[in-house]
């Protein structure tokens, strides 16, 4: 079951915002759009993503691009953008490195191209 972030979102593609409908988006526990529903709640569209953000899903056409952990997906590239990084879900890494290394003692932090510790399924990655 989703959670919803309790808030009605206007959509943020360029169809969307043209037609100017507005959505619940409902996300899971990592913060992923997981349901697009219309103002009575009924679901108009899902997403599945695998570990890494990939879409397990072909054809969807959610009404946002904030889609994995909420993040903006640039689909002619392929890649989701962190706020200061590009994120690669089919690598399952980011294509530069993480400026700060947040704890030494973690083996897991100091590959700083990875995402979430190497963990996606319960770590976020702060970028």
């Amino acid at each position: 079951m989703a959670q919803c972030d309790g808030k009605l979102r206007k959509p943020r593609s360029d169809e969307a915002r043209r037609s100017g409908v507005f959505h619940w988006v409902g996300t899971d526990h990592l913060g992923s759009t997981i349901r697009v529903a219309d103002v009575n709640f009924n679901a108009v569209d899902g997403m599945r993503y695998l570990p890494y953000g990939g879409s397990r899903d072909a054809g969807t056409n959610l009404q946002t691009d904030h889609l994995f952990t909420s993040q903006v997906l640039d689909a002619s590239i392929g890649l989701y953008w962190y706020n200061s990084r590009a994120y690669d879900p089919v690598l399952g890494r980011f294509l530069v490195p993480d400026t700060i290394v947040p704890n030494a003692m973690n083996p897991q932090s100091l590959n700083r191209y990875s995402y979430g510790r190497n963990n996606p399924l319960r770590y976020t990655d702060p970028s």
